[in-house]
């Protein structure tokens, strides 16, 4: 063998294993790449999880806070229906209460006005009326036309009919003489006047047909049957206090 030879075999052997080196160093950085990159992308996915974790965690913590707000306007508006409906019911049972107290009295004191005088009764419808701002002037006992007060407030004057009847009822011809009485006022200074309406004072009530006229006229007319009397009376105590036995009464209940 020559020398030649050998030293082409030596350099083509040192190639072979440059080569090989290589190759051995490039395996190497792929492995060393190829693990790095799949670390990474379990970061990657894992920080995707989190992300996907945190966003459903906010959306979860967003529908606990709106419930929580739907819950507690719901209790607000249970809360205020129940304050209605106990008010409701509180305000049903005092109006059960005033209405059996005032019919308690309002029995009794029907018995007692009853058996007031007549020109008496008048006379204390006239103080309720005083109560009220006007000024009242009482008609001569005899010969009134059916007017047995004339009132004025400002410049509203008005003709007052007192019936203070127990069993009868208010008829249609009452009530037509008062209409036609309004015709022929005389004021406190002696002038005749023409009032702006007239007004039916009754313990009892208005019949089927005087009802019917004083519809006919309702801009003019103005009615106090028993009950709406009583009332006025009852918010009047002062007044009330003097038919007889009223003070009696008020003990007794």
């Amino acid at each position: 063998m020559s020398d030649n030879s050998i030293h082409i075999g030596l350099v083509i052997a040192i190639f072979i294993f440059f080569i090989l080196f290589i190759l051995k160093n490039k395996k190497a950085k792929i492995s060393k790449y190829n693990s790095i990159r799949v670390f990474d992308d379990e970061q990657v996915s894992n920080l995707t999880t989190l992300k996907k974790s945190k966003k459903r965690i906010d959306s979860d913590r967003k529908r606990l806070r709106k419930n929580e707000r739907q819950a507690k306007k719901r209790n607000r508006i249970k809360i205020r229906k129940a304050l209605k409906n106990e008010s409701k019911i509180l305000f049903n049972i005092r109006e059960s209460v005033d209405r059996e107290r005032c019919r308690i009295m309002s029995d009794g004191f029907l018995r007692d006005l009853l058996n007031v005088d007549p020109y008496e009764f008048e006379r204390i419808v006239g103080l309720l009326f005083e109560v009220e701002g006007y000024h009242v002037k009482e008609t001569a006992k005899s010969g009134d036309g059916g007017i047995d007060l004339i009132i004025k407030k400002n410049s509203i004057l008005k003709v007052v009919q007192v019936k203070r009847y127990a069993n009868t009822k208010v008829g249609s011809p009452d009530v037509r003489d008062l209409w036609g009485a309004k015709n022929s006022v005389v004021d406190w200074y002696g002038n005749k006047v023409i009032p702006n309406g007239a007004i039916i004072v009754t313990t009892s009530y208005l019949t089927g047909d005087a009802n019917k006229f004083v519809l006919r006229n309702i801009d003019s007319f103005e009615v106090i049957e028993k009950e709406k009397l009583i009332q006025w009376f009852l918010r009047n105590p002062n007044i009330a206090s003097k038919v007889p036995n009223f003070s009696n009464l008020i003990t007794s209940k």
